[in-house]
């Protein structure tokens, strides 16, 4: 409840869509639901947080990206996160992470990005692809191998 009794509007689809970017992140919260969120960055990206508490300490859960999911979709997920925390669980202990990409895999892209720069020199058609692989995984090998020595 704001001062004087009055009650925070509920964010409607109209609102959601055509909320504006300002010169700082900011968070529209949802006067349905308590601790939704809809974060406006100042590059006009939209997505949803849920904030709460769990094991006394204040959370944020991210729930996706807008337009991906709309203000239904967010409202549910939060509604979900909140059952969690009153089943004892912490909804952000179980949220995926973030696919790490191995050095490996990185210079795999980095090699399938870079355009042929040598030519028939029988090295191949990505001859500066092949050298920077080369390279990185010669960096990623002696990495692995002062972890080893660390542990």
């Amino acid at each position: 409840m704001l001062p004087c009794g009055k009650t925070m509007a509920k964010l409607t689809v109209k609102a959601v869509e055509y909320a504006k970017p300002g010169p700082a992140r900011r968070e529209v919260p949802d006067g349905l639901i308590s601790g939704l969120y809809l974060v406006v960055q100042p590059s006009g990206s939209k997505s949803w947080a849920y904030r709460y508490r769990a094991n006394s300490k204040t959370r944020k859960l991210t729930l996706g990206r807008y337009p991906k999911i709309g203000l239904a979709g967010a409202r549910e997920l939060a509604q979900k996160a909140e059952l969690e925390i009153r089943q004892g669980r912490d909804p952000a202990d179980k949220a995926p992470k973030r696919e790490e990409k191995t050095v490996e895999a990185l210079a795999r892209d980095l090699s399938r990005s870079m355009p042929c720069t040598i030519t028939g020199s029988g090295h191949g058609k990505n001859a500066r692809a092949s050298l920077v692989w080369n390279r990185i995984r010669t960096m990623a090998a002696s990495g692995s191998r002062r972890a080893k020595e660390r542990s």
